[in-house]
């Protein structure tokens, strides 16, 4: 009895330990070109082994609606999870919402309402005359 209580409590130690260790995302960074219908994920999470602490998933949803669920095996870098999404459907006036969490716990949840691409300035005439 006393062995099976000792081995409980080292287990439950070690499995909080592990998940004080995880941490949501720092920072979700978003970027839609509506001209393209593109969308960038950049979830900023730092880890010492992005084979075993990740941003394990990417959720995205238009308007309410789950459009995307890209689940991950690992992370490129030790400090970023990136996504490129074709989302065909979104247009002006639309709200994309995306939530990167990490593989042992917590989560990051962002959204965008999409905007009309500002006009680039055409170059200033007659200079350099």
């Amino acid at each position: 009895m006393k062995f099976s209580m000792i081995a409980v409590c080292c287990l439950s130690v070690l499995a909080f330990a592990s998940v004080g260790l995880a941490h949501p995302p720092k920072d979700v960074q978003l970027e839609f070109n509506p001209n393209n219908h593109m969308l960038m994920v950049m979830a900023a999470h730092d880890t010492k082994d992005a084979t075993k602490h990740f941003v394990g998933d990417i959720a995205i949803d238009l308007n309410g609606e789950k459009l995307i669920d890209q689940k991950f095996k690992s992370q490129p870098t030790a400090d970023m999870q990136m996504g490129h999404y074709l989302i065909n459907d979104a247009k002006i006036g639309d709200t994309l919402t995306v939530t990167a969490a990490c593989n042992i716990a917590g989560k990051k949840t962002v959204t965008l309402k999409i905007e009309k691409p500002k006009p680039v300035p055409a170059p200033a005439q007659g200079q350099g005359k």
